[in-house]
């Protein structure tokens, strides 16, 4: 085997090692990133079904809903934000937007839920 041979297997075998190892990052970079949205979708579940739970349309539309996430544990991800919007307060059904924003590589990410809600 010549040194011609030698150097140009160990550039194919380089090029092939290389193709596989940026294949994996981005396999965990795109697993981490759908992990977070799960969460993120699990964090606006939680406080849409503590909507459904409350007797009263008054009860839903005067709760500080930021407030109550942290209380309950649900900002993990990286600077997460929790936005609650409700599109008429006096309205019923009530339209409400919950929307979990948060920033992570530099990147701001958000899920938005939008549903009615009556009593």
């Amino acid at each position: 085997m010549t040194l011609a041979e030698v150097l140009l297997a160990a550039f194919f075998l380089t090029t092939a090692i290389s193709g596989m190892l940026l294949f994996f990052s981005q396999a965990m970079i795109s697993a981490e990133m759908s992990r977070d949205i799960t969460v993120a979708t699990a964090h606006a579940e939680y406080i849409l079904e503590d909507m459904q739970s409350r007797d009263f349309l008054g009860e839903i539309v005067t709760t500080d809903w930021n407030q109550f996430a942290v209380d309950q544990g649900l900002k993990t991800l990286p600077q997460e934000t929790i936005d609650v919007q409700f599109a008429n307060e006096f309205s019923n059904p009530v339209d409400v937007k919950v929307t979990v924003g948060w920033t992570k590589r530099l990147r701001a990410n958000k899920v938005v839920l939008d549903t009615k809600i009556t009593k």
